[in-house]
């Protein structure tokens, strides 16, 4: 595939710029813990609670920003465990799990050298993501990116998640794009490119570090390493 210098490159967030299912993971861990140790909740307990609400709450929220809420899940489980009174604790528990996150975020490698290549070619730099606004902008401040990102859209801004076309809609009106005047790069081929793909002809990149990930119609490239993508871009030079 031949490749032409882009007027943007837009990215995905979460499991693009950095490992969101470490900092989950890790963040969601001390948050059992807590339970564990402070109130004798066992982690399996925790551990079943979290993954029912989680089902549920996408179920009743679907598509909406709201449906990844955090404190949604802790309040609920508090409740599903008759735990009394909740409200300082459900709050203690968002700002724990929050706490914890964002000092686990760790952007992978060559991101920031990447990020810095673009804006030295005058490249625009654009974040679409899911998820609420504000958490989203304190992610790209914890990974230190604030300089490099232009714009960043978020489902909750637009009213419903990727992969519907109202978040690519606006980036492109921010950035004034025209339809073949992108990159695409992400984790989620249906959330990410498969969009990027049908609504701004972007070329796309996919982020995955499994071997047997296969490019498809909505896949240019699949790549494990930004040092691929400096690669690609060099040749802009």
């Amino acid at each position: 595939m031949i490749l032409n210098k882009p007027k943007a490159i837009l990215f995905d967030l979460d499991n693009t710029f950095y490992s969101y299912t470490k900092s989950h993971n890790f963040a969601l861990k001390k948050v059992s813990l807590k339970l564990k140790n402070e109130f004798g909740i066992s982690e399996a307990i925790f551990k079943k609670h979290y993954q029912i609400e989680n089902k549920k709450i996408k179920q009743i929220l679907k598509n909406t920003s709201s449906s990844h809420n955090k404190f949604l899940y802790f309040k609920n489980i508090l409740e599903r465990l008759n735990f009394t009174p909740y409200v300082r604790m459900a709050i203690e528990l968002n700002n724990l799990y929050w706490e914890i996150f964002y000092n686990e975020m760790y952007p992978f490698p060559s991101v920031n050298e990447f990020l810095n290549d673009i804006k030295k070619m005058d490249i625009s730099i654009g974040v679409i993501t899911n998820y609420d606004t504000t958490y989203q902008f304190k992610k790209i401040l914890c990974l230190g990116l604030e300089n490099e990102i232009d714009y960043l859209v978020s489902s909750e801004e637009v009213g419903i998640d990727k992969p519907s076309e109202k978040p690519f809609l606006k980036m492109m009106k921010l950035l004034s794009l025209k339809k073949s005047e992108s990159w695409m790069i992400g984790d989620s081929v249906n959330h990410d490119l498969e969009p990027a793909k049908k609504i701004m002809n972007s070329v796309t990149f996919l982020f995955s570090n499994h071997e047997n990930s296969k490019r498809n119609n909505y896949v240019d490239f699949v790549f494990s390493d930004y040092a691929f993508l400096r690669s690609k871009l060099s040749k802009f030079n």
